[in-house]
């Protein structure tokens, strides 16, 4: 309207799109925010300028924070890494980790922390890029501390088992030795006893004696094969034999 003090222009502007977009992205924001606070995760996001945007309740307790993740938001987490660092079992090698990936701004999952009170942690750390600029990164710890007791238990239990496994091939391969110095004798005897005096019956019992030892001998290299076998070591050799032979000794030895 004209007035005789002068002109005013008034208009209309829609801003309804905006109003909509805004309401979306409080929306997205907040489901996002209920969903990093209920991850079983550690879970802290920071703009290029290493200042809070995003962090949960888990991240807190995790690192003995004494503050709520309402707290921490636009704080500077650029003294965080040398305030936590005396909870880690390295400190330096934690704090000195942190700067590498900070630097180098590449994506690096399921990285090992150890925690100096024995829990272990695996450290995701993604880089977040928008049209082509850096826009900060996202933290993410996991506890795994039970799977990796279990993982220790069971790699124990496989070493003790192959402990067991050895001592028992050294007892077998030691005990079949011993055993194969007396049986040579026992062995050699009947070969003298083969040339001495002996009637037709007296000849036919070392023969079978004979037999019996041989195969005692037989019996005795099997177990020092079996010990090779576990130590990995073990060979075939071709020999030849005579079948019927040595059904005749089965049959007569039994």
């Amino acid at each position: 309207p004209q007035t005789g003090e002068g002109t005013a222009i008034g208009y209309l502007l829609d801003v309804s799109y905006e109003a909509d977009t805004k309401r979306r992205l409080r929306s997205l924001n907040s489901r996002l925010a209920d969903l990093i606070e209920n991850l079983n995760a550690a879970v802290l996001v920071e703009d290029e300028n290493r200042d809070i945007v995003l962090v949960n309740e888990e991240f807190c307790r995790t690192f003995s924070i004494p503050a709520t993740p309402a707290e921490l938001i636009g704080t500077n987490c650029a003294d965080s890494a040398e305030q936590s660092k005396a909870l880690m079992a390295d400190p330096q090698a934690f704090v000195t980790r942190i700067d590498t990936l900070l630097d180098t701004r590449e994506r690096v999952l399921n990285d090992e922390v150890r925690f100096a009170d024995g829990r272990v942690f695996e450290r995701d750390f993604v880089p977040t890029v928008i049209d082509g600029a850096y826009r900060g990164h996202l933290w993410v710890y996991r506890d795994i501390s039970e799977r990796h007791a279990s993982r220790r238990a069971l790699a124990d239990a496989r070493d003790e088992a192959l402990r067991a496994s050895r001592a028992k091939g050294d007892f077998l391969a030691t005990m079949s030795h011993e055993i194969r110095t007396p049986m040579n004798g026992i062995v050699a005897t009947v070969e003298l006893l083969q040339d001495a005096a002996l009637d037709d019956d007296g000849r036919e019992l070392v023969r079978i004696l004979g037999d019996a030892a041989r195969s005692l001998q037989g019996i005795l290299d099997d177990v020092l094969d079996f010990s090779k076998i576990e130590s990995g070591k073990a060979q075939v050799h071709p020999e030849s034999f005579s079948l019927a032979g040595t059904v005749r000794a089965v049959a007569e030895l039994l």
